[in-house]
Protein backbone atom coordinates (compact mmCIF):
# COMPACT_ATOMS: atom_id res chain seq x y z
CA UNK A 1 0.00 0.00 0.00
CA UNK A 2 1.32 3.09 -1.01
CA UNK A 3 0.14 7.26 -0.59
CA UNK A 4 1.95 8.98 -3.86
CA UNK A 5 5.38 6.97 -4.76
CA UNK A 6 6.44 7.67 -7.94
CA UNK A 7 7.11 4.91 -10.01
CA UNK A 8 10.31 3.78 -11.31
CA UNK A 9 11.59 5.51 -7.18
CA UNK A 10 14.93 3.42 -6.73
CA UNK A 11 15.86 5.08 -3.60
CA UNK A 12 13.96 5.74 -0.23
CA UNK A 13 14.12 5.83 3.74
CA UNK A 14 12.43 3.48 5.90
CA UNK A 15 11.57 3.04 9.17
CA UNK A 16 9.60 0.64 11.79
CA UNK A 17 6.33 0.79 14.03
CA UNK A 18 5.91 -1.92 16.69
CA UNK A 19 2.06 -1.74 16.42
CA UNK A 20 -0.57 0.29 18.34
CA UNK A 21 -2.60 3.26 17.53
CA UNK A 22 -1.88 6.35 16.82
CA UNK A 23 -2.12 7.79 20.30
CA UNK A 24 0.80 5.36 21.50
CA UNK A 25 3.28 7.83 22.93
CA UNK A 26 5.98 6.64 20.96
CA UNK A 27 3.79 7.74 17.51
CA UNK A 28 5.07 11.02 18.75
CA UNK A 29 8.83 9.97 17.67
CA UNK A 30 7.00 8.82 14.47
CA UNK A 31 5.46 12.09 13.66
CA UNK A 32 9.38 13.81 14.30
CA UNK A 33 11.18 11.32 12.13
CA UNK A 34 9.03 11.35 9.17
CA UNK A 35 8.52 15.39 9.28
CA UNK A 36 12.77 15.88 9.88
CA UNK A 37 12.77 13.61 6.48
CA UNK A 38 10.77 16.01 4.94
CA UNK A 39 12.32 18.91 5.69
CA UNK A 40 15.44 17.47 4.06
CA UNK A 41 13.94 15.86 1.31
CA UNK A 42 10.68 15.72 -0.49
CA UNK A 43 10.77 13.55 -3.15
CA UNK A 44 12.41 10.29 -2.19
CA UNK A 45 9.25 7.51 -0.68
CA UNK A 46 9.31 6.50 3.26
CA UNK A 47 8.73 2.67 3.89
CA UNK A 48 6.76 2.34 7.01
CA UNK A 49 7.65 -1.77 8.14
CA UNK A 50 5.54 -3.46 10.18
CA UNK A 51 4.40 -6.63 11.64
CA UNK A 52 1.47 -8.82 10.64
CA UNK A 53 0.99 -9.83 14.22
CA UNK A 54 0.99 -6.19 15.47
CA UNK A 55 -2.16 -5.31 12.97
CA UNK A 56 -5.23 -7.05 12.96
CA UNK A 57 -6.95 -5.48 10.13
CA UNK A 58 -4.94 -5.03 6.48
CA UNK A 59 -4.75 -0.91 6.60
CA UNK A 60 -3.52 0.22 10.12
CA UNK A 61 -5.49 2.34 11.62
CA UNK A 62 -3.15 4.92 11.77
CA UNK A 63 -1.86 4.47 8.57
CA UNK A 64 -3.80 7.80 7.46
CA UNK A 65 -2.04 9.88 9.67
CA UNK A 66 1.14 9.37 8.00
CA UNK A 67 -0.33 10.82 4.00
CA UNK A 68 0.82 13.99 5.11
CA UNK A 69 4.37 12.43 4.57
CA UNK A 70 3.58 11.40 1.55
CA UNK A 71 5.07 10.25 -0.97
CA UNK A 72 5.06 6.58 1.82
CA UNK A 73 4.70 3.11 1.61
CA UNK A 74 3.70 0.65 3.95
CA UNK A 75 5.54 -2.87 4.17
CA UNK A 76 3.98 -5.24 6.18
CA UNK A 77 6.02 -8.10 7.34
CA UNK A 78 6.21 -11.90 9.28
CA UNK A 79 8.36 -11.38 11.99
CA UNK A 80 11.26 -14.18 11.25
CA UNK A 81 10.87 -17.41 13.50
CA UNK A 82 13.19 -17.51 16.15
CA UNK A 83 14.13 -20.89 16.75
CA UNK A 84 17.64 -20.01 18.31
CA UNK A 85 17.66 -20.93 22.12
CA UNK A 86 20.46 -18.19 22.70
CA UNK A 87 18.41 -15.94 20.59
CA UNK A 88 15.23 -16.16 22.74
CA UNK A 89 17.40 -16.23 25.92
CA UNK A 90 18.37 -12.51 24.77
CA UNK A 91 14.69 -11.42 23.34
CA UNK A 92 12.93 -12.37 26.91
CA UNK A 93 11.63 -9.59 28.50
CA UNK A 94 12.80 -10.13 31.44
CA UNK A 95 16.59 -10.47 30.64
CA UNK A 96 18.92 -7.98 32.36
CA UNK A 97 20.88 -8.17 29.06
CA UNK A 98 18.05 -7.01 26.83
CA UNK A 99 17.43 -4.04 25.66
CA UNK A 100 14.24 -4.05 26.76
CA UNK A 101 15.26 -4.18 30.69
CA UNK A 102 17.56 -0.93 29.84
CA UNK A 103 14.54 0.94 27.88
CA UNK A 104 12.87 0.04 31.36
CA UNK A 105 15.38 1.09 33.71
CA UNK A 106 16.62 4.35 31.68
CA UNK A 107 12.61 5.47 31.68
CA UNK A 108 11.76 4.30 35.23
CA UNK A 109 9.02 2.58 34.06
CA UNK A 110 9.36 -1.05 34.82
CA UNK A 111 6.15 -1.78 33.16
CA UNK A 112 7.48 -1.12 29.87
CA UNK A 113 9.64 -4.45 29.36
CA UNK A 114 6.74 -6.58 29.53
CA UNK A 115 4.28 -4.82 27.94
CA UNK A 116 6.45 -3.58 24.96
CA UNK A 117 5.40 -5.77 21.86
CA UNK A 118 8.90 -7.37 21.73
CA UNK A 119 11.90 -7.51 20.71
CA UNK A 120 11.71 -10.19 18.35
CA UNK A 121 9.28 -7.51 16.71
CA UNK A 122 12.37 -5.80 15.46
CA UNK A 123 13.51 -8.96 13.51
CA UNK A 124 11.07 -7.57 10.72
CA UNK A 125 13.74 -5.26 10.10
CA UNK A 126 15.43 -7.67 7.98
CA UNK A 127 12.30 -7.04 5.24
CA UNK A 128 15.09 -4.21 4.21
CA UNK A 129 16.76 -6.87 2.50
CA UNK A 130 13.93 -8.32 0.49
CA UNK A 131 12.97 -4.81 -0.76
CA UNK A 132 15.06 -5.02 -4.00
CA UNK A 133 12.86 -2.72 -5.94
CA UNK A 134 14.87 -0.02 -4.32
CA UNK A 135 18.65 0.29 -4.97
CA UNK A 136 19.42 1.88 -1.68
CA UNK A 137 17.51 2.64 1.34
CA UNK A 138 18.10 4.79 4.16
CA UNK A 139 16.64 2.84 7.60
CA UNK A 140 16.36 4.97 10.61
CA UNK A 141 14.80 3.77 14.20
CA UNK A 142 11.71 6.19 14.67
CA UNK A 143 13.67 7.52 18.05
CA UNK A 144 16.20 9.51 15.46
CA UNK A 145 16.10 12.97 13.94
CA UNK A 146 17.59 14.41 10.73
CA UNK A 147 18.92 17.57 11.19
CA UNK A 148 21.27 17.89 7.97
CA UNK A 149 20.73 16.72 4.40
CA UNK A 150 21.81 13.04 3.63
CA UNK A 151 23.58 13.39 0.02
CA UNK A 152 26.53 11.37 1.34
CA UNK A 153 24.61 8.69 2.50
CA UNK A 154 22.72 8.75 -0.70
CA UNK A 155 26.40 9.09 -2.95
CA UNK A 156 28.55 6.72 -1.48
CA UNK A 157 30.43 4.25 -4.04
CA UNK A 158 29.67 0.42 -4.40
CA UNK A 159 32.75 -0.25 -3.70
CA UNK A 160 34.35 0.85 0.09
CA UNK A 161 37.57 2.43 0.60
CA UNK A 162 39.56 -1.46 0.80
CA UNK A 163 38.52 -2.14 -2.75
CA UNK A 164 35.26 -4.57 -1.68
CA UNK A 165 31.82 -4.20 -1.94
CA UNK A 166 29.46 -3.20 0.69
CA UNK A 167 26.12 -4.22 2.01
CA UNK A 168 25.44 -1.97 4.78
CA UNK A 169 27.17 1.17 5.98
CA UNK A 170 26.68 1.77 9.55
CA UNK A 171 28.21 3.89 12.71
CA UNK A 172 30.19 1.63 15.07
CA UNK A 173 28.71 0.81 18.68
CA UNK A 174 29.89 3.19 21.37
CA UNK A 175 29.51 2.78 25.18
CA UNK A 176 28.88 4.93 27.97
CA UNK A 177 32.47 5.88 28.15
CA UNK A 178 33.45 5.52 24.27
CA UNK A 179 35.78 7.91 23.35
CA UNK A 180 37.75 8.93 20.07
CA UNK A 181 40.65 6.91 20.24
CA UNK A 182 38.49 3.71 21.18
CA UNK A 183 36.55 5.00 17.90
CA UNK A 184 39.09 5.67 15.81
CA UNK A 185 40.48 2.34 16.71
CA UNK A 186 36.88 0.75 14.89
CA UNK A 187 36.58 2.98 12.41
CA UNK A 188 39.96 4.70 11.27
CA UNK A 189 38.33 6.64 8.48
CA UNK A 190 34.58 6.97 6.65
CA UNK A 191 34.56 4.53 4.00
CA UNK A 192 36.73 1.34 5.96
CA UNK A 193 35.48 -1.46 6.99
CA UNK A 194 33.83 -1.40 10.55
CA UNK A 195 36.57 -3.25 12.84
CA UNK A 196 33.70 -3.86 15.72
CA UNK A 197 30.19 -4.21 15.82
CA UNK A 198 28.05 -1.62 14.17
CA UNK A 199 24.95 -0.15 15.55
CA UNK A 200 21.84 -1.13 13.35
CA UNK A 201 19.30 2.32 14.25
CA UNK A 202 20.65 4.07 11.11
CA UNK A 203 21.44 1.66 8.30
CA UNK A 204 22.92 2.75 4.32
CA UNK A 205 21.29 -0.53 2.61
CA UNK A 206 21.71 -2.31 -0.26
CA UNK A 207 18.69 -4.57 -0.59
CA UNK A 208 19.90 -8.57 -1.71
CA UNK A 209 17.63 -11.35 -0.89
CA UNK A 210 20.66 -13.44 0.14
CA UNK A 211 21.10 -11.80 3.40
CA UNK A 212 17.56 -12.18 4.53
CA UNK A 213 18.04 -15.85 3.48
CA UNK A 214 21.23 -16.51 5.66
CA UNK A 215 19.82 -14.19 8.78
CA UNK A 216 16.54 -16.84 8.45
CA UNK A 217 18.89 -19.87 8.63
CA UNK A 218 20.41 -18.46 11.33
CA UNK A 219 17.60 -17.98 13.54
CA UNK A 220 15.84 -20.94 12.37
CA UNK A 221 18.14 -23.19 13.94
CA UNK A 222 18.11 -24.17 17.95
CA UNK A 223 22.00 -24.22 18.08
CA UNK A 224 22.82 -21.19 16.45
CA UNK A 225 24.48 -18.77 19.11
CA UNK A 226 23.21 -15.49 18.18
CA UNK A 227 22.41 -13.96 21.86
CA UNK A 228 20.26 -11.42 19.93
CA UNK A 229 20.48 -9.07 23.49
CA UNK A 230 20.26 -6.05 21.29
CA UNK A 231 17.69 -7.78 18.65
CA UNK A 232 18.39 -7.60 15.07
CA UNK A 233 21.42 -5.65 15.86
CA UNK A 234 23.41 -8.63 16.94
CA UNK A 235 22.46 -10.58 13.98
CA UNK A 236 23.23 -7.73 11.51
CA UNK A 237 26.56 -7.64 12.81
CA UNK A 238 26.53 -11.80 12.91
CA UNK A 239 25.53 -11.77 9.25
CA UNK A 240 27.36 -8.44 7.99
CA UNK A 241 30.59 -8.21 9.55
CA UNK A 242 32.73 -8.43 6.83
CA UNK A 243 30.51 -6.77 3.99
CA UNK A 244 29.54 -3.59 6.39
CA UNK A 245 30.96 0.17 5.83
CA UNK A 246 31.93 2.57 8.33
CA UNK A 247 30.36 5.76 8.47
CA UNK A 248 30.75 8.58 10.80
CA UNK A 249 28.75 9.07 13.90
CA UNK A 250 27.42 12.54 12.58
CA UNK A 251 25.05 10.12 10.52
CA UNK A 252 24.27 8.28 13.82
CA UNK A 253 25.10 10.76 16.93
CA UNK A 254 23.81 9.06 20.10
CA UNK A 255 26.11 9.94 23.13
CA UNK A 256 24.05 10.72 25.77
CA UNK A 257 25.68 13.39 27.17
CA UNK A 258 26.28 14.97 24.10
CA UNK A 259 22.29 14.86 23.39
CA UNK A 260 21.74 16.50 26.93
CA UNK A 261 23.69 19.41 26.34
CA UNK A 262 21.10 22.64 27.44
CA UNK A 263 23.22 24.99 24.57
CA UNK A 264 23.83 24.30 21.27
CA UNK A 265 26.33 21.95 20.19
CA UNK A 266 30.68 22.30 20.21
CA UNK A 267 33.58 21.41 18.73
CA UNK A 268 34.68 22.06 22.56
CA UNK A 269 32.20 18.90 23.59
CA UNK A 270 32.52 16.24 21.04
CA UNK A 271 33.43 13.15 22.48
CA UNK A 272 32.65 10.96 19.29
CA UNK A 273 32.97 13.01 16.51
CA UNK A 274 29.44 13.82 16.03
CA UNK A 275 30.36 17.28 14.23
CA UNK A 276 33.02 15.33 12.11
CA UNK A 277 31.61 13.91 8.65
CA UNK A 278 34.37 11.39 8.09
CA UNK A 279 34.83 9.91 11.89
CA UNK A 280 37.03 10.44 14.51
CA UNK A 281 40.32 9.35 12.98
CA UNK A 282 40.16 11.93 10.25
CA UNK A 283 39.51 15.10 12.39
CA UNK A 284 42.45 16.45 12.00
CA UNK A 285 42.55 16.95 8.54
CA UNK A 286 38.76 16.85 8.26
CA UNK A 287 37.14 19.84 6.13
CA UNK A 288 34.44 19.35 7.17
CA UNK A 289 35.42 19.66 11.08
CA UNK A 290 33.21 21.75 13.20
CA UNK A 291 30.16 21.35 11.33
CA UNK A 292 27.47 23.00 13.52
CA UNK A 293 25.10 20.23 14.11
CA UNK A 294 25.52 16.30 13.11
CA UNK A 295 23.29 15.14 10.16
CA UNK A 296 21.24 12.70 12.40
CA UNK A 297 20.91 12.69 16.33
CA UNK A 298 19.75 9.25 17.45
CA UNK A 299 17.81 9.40 21.07
CA UNK A 300 19.08 5.44 21.57
CA UNK A 301 21.32 5.63 25.06
CA UNK A 302 19.06 7.68 26.73
CA UNK A 303 15.53 8.91 27.41
CA UNK A 304 13.01 8.74 24.60
CA UNK A 305 12.04 12.98 23.98
CA UNK A 306 8.50 11.61 24.33
CA UNK A 307 8.85 10.16 28.23
CA UNK A 308 10.53 12.67 29.62
CA UNK A 309 10.81 16.76 30.52
CA UNK A 310 14.08 17.08 29.45
CA UNK A 311 12.64 18.92 26.72
CA UNK A 312 12.51 21.91 28.57
CA UNK A 313 16.14 22.20 28.89
CA UNK A 314 18.11 19.83 26.69
CA UNK A 315 19.17 21.00 23.36
CA UNK A 316 18.28 18.23 20.96
CA UNK A 317 15.21 17.65 23.12
CA UNK A 318 14.08 20.91 22.10
CA UNK A 319 14.62 20.55 18.53
CA UNK A 320 12.72 17.46 18.19
CA UNK A 321 9.70 18.87 20.41
CA UNK A 322 9.97 21.79 17.41
CA UNK A 323 9.98 19.51 14.82
CA UNK A 324 6.80 17.68 16.55
CA UNK A 325 5.34 20.36 16.50
CA UNK A 326 5.20 21.38 12.68
CA UNK A 327 4.44 17.98 11.89
CA UNK A 328 1.19 17.82 14.36
CA UNK A 329 0.63 21.66 13.47
CA UNK A 330 0.82 22.64 17.05
CA UNK A 331 -2.77 23.18 17.46
CA UNK A 332 -3.01 19.37 18.04
CA UNK A 333 -0.56 18.95 20.85
CA UNK A 334 -1.98 21.56 23.46
CA UNK A 335 -0.19 19.48 26.07
CA UNK A 336 3.43 20.23 24.83
CA UNK A 337 2.76 24.21 24.76
CA UNK A 338 4.27 24.96 28.30
CA UNK A 339 7.34 23.01 27.51
CA UNK A 340 7.66 24.97 23.68
CA UNK A 341 7.60 28.15 25.62
CA UNK A 342 10.72 26.77 28.04
CA UNK A 343 12.04 25.57 25.19
CA UNK A 344 12.08 29.25 23.15
CA UNK A 345 13.01 30.73 26.44
CA UNK A 346 15.83 29.02 27.38
CA UNK A 347 17.34 28.71 23.85
CA UNK A 348 17.10 32.63 23.83
CA UNK A 349 19.41 32.93 27.13
CA UNK A 350 21.57 30.03 25.36
CA UNK A 351 22.18 32.72 22.48
CA UNK A 352 23.03 35.64 24.44
CA UNK A 353 25.08 33.85 27.32
CA UNK A 354 27.12 31.10 25.37
CA UNK A 355 30.27 31.56 24.19
CA UNK A 356 30.20 28.00 21.55
CA UNK A 357 30.42 28.06 18.22
CA UNK A 358 26.46 28.17 16.69
CA UNK A 359 24.98 28.53 13.21
CA UNK A 360 22.71 31.57 12.05
CA UNK A 361 19.55 32.03 13.24
CA UNK A 362 16.39 30.77 11.09
CA UNK A 363 13.47 32.92 10.06
CA UNK A 364 11.24 34.83 12.90
CA UNK A 365 9.11 32.18 14.32
CA UNK A 366 10.65 29.57 13.97
CA UNK A 367 13.02 29.18 16.81
CA UNK A 368 15.46 26.16 16.24
CA UNK A 369 13.37 24.47 13.39
CA UNK A 370 13.99 27.35 10.84
CA UNK A 371 18.42 26.09 10.45
CA UNK A 372 17.27 22.71 9.38
CA UNK A 373 15.36 22.74 6.61
CA UNK A 374 16.83 22.04 3.21
CA UNK A 375 17.63 25.63 0.98
CA UNK A 376 15.95 25.77 -1.92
Amino acid sequence: MSIGVPLGAREAYATMWYGGNSTAPAFKGMHALLQSIRLQDSVRPIVVITSTTANATTVPAWWPDLGQYAPVELETQEPLQVKSRHCREGLAPGSTHSRAWRLARLTNNQTLAPTRPGLRFMMIKFALWRMVRFDRIIYLDSDALILRPLDRLWQLPHIGADGRPWKVAAASVIHGQSGREELAARCPRAGTRTQGKFNAGVLVVRPDVSVYEEARQKLQHPKTFVTCKDGDQTLHNVVLRQRSLCISHSYNCYHHDFLAMRSPPSARFDPISCLHEDGPGAADTDTHADASLPHIVHFAMTTKPWLTSKVSSAYFYGVWAEILARALNRSSILQWGRRLSKVARSTAAARVTSTHTTVGRGPPGLGRLGRFGRQR
